[in-house]
């Protein structure tokens, strides 16, 4: 199992267990030496989802995606949202995996307010700095409606590199790399995926802008 596969993933659970099952009752059924195993691997990730190969593995004699036992698991995981992958050959036995995507619940962002004190050298260094991000971050957050609304992708890829930039003078180094691997990904052209990727993003930033706010003028963390 994957350690970082979140533990509070949601989706079809039921039926995609029924499936695993199934597959994993053929496996022990065609294991040639008795090696029939289970593995579960992180593929891909989003702040509120993350995609997931679970792979049913065997060492009996290789096989196609057109043996019939493989077409209704495949059916049931169309239906669901995600697909079946057959890896099979004489020299390592055959591979089933189960793609699927899952909901997760999106993560509170995350900012070290003591470090940056810190690295500021007290309370009235870091309400100065505050306010810099604060003039900052305002002006952006509120153009981005805007930004989303125009074709291209240079002027967002400008937007999160500033963003980014600037989350990560605040010691919120997790959102302002997510930023930066938005702004990589814009580089292959935009889509409604991404464009909520970047929403979610700034409505984060804007959560990390709240906390500061709240530790502008205060003695205590």
């Amino acid at each position: 199992m994957d350690p970082a596969v979140a533990p509070d993933l949601t989706g079809a659970m039921d039926e995609l267990g029924g499936v695993v099952g199934y597959l994993l009752e053929r496996a022990i059924d065609v294991a040639a030496g008795g090696y029939a195993a289970l593995q579960v691997d992180l593929v891909g990730e989003t702040r509120t989802s993350q995609t997931v190969h679970l792979t049913v593995a065997d060492d009996g004699e290789a096989t196609t995606a057109s043996d019939p036992k493989f077409l209704i698991p495949a059916a049931t995981l169309a239906h669901l949202g995600g697909r079946l992958q057959i890896e099979s050959g004489a020299d390592f036995g055959t591979r089933v995996i189960v793609e699927m995507t899952f909901s997760m619940p999106r993560r509170v962002p995350h900012v070290d307010i003591e470090a940056l004190r810190c690295t500021l050298g007290g309370q009235a260094a870091l309400a100065e700095v505050i306010a810099s991000l604060d003039h900052a971050l305002s002006r952006d957050l509120a153009d981005l409606d805007g930004l989303l609304a125009k074709a291209g992708s240079d002027h967002l890829q400008a937007w999160l590199h500033r963003v980014a930039g600037v989350l990560g003078m605040a010691e919120a180094s997790g959102l302002a790399q997510v930023g930066l691997l938005l702004e990589r990904d814009l580089a292959n052209g935009r889509h409604e995926a991404i464009d909520r990727s970047v929403r979610d993003f700034g409505d984060d930033a804007a959560a990390i802008l709240d906390l500061l706010r709240e530790h502008r003028d205060s003695d205590r963390l």
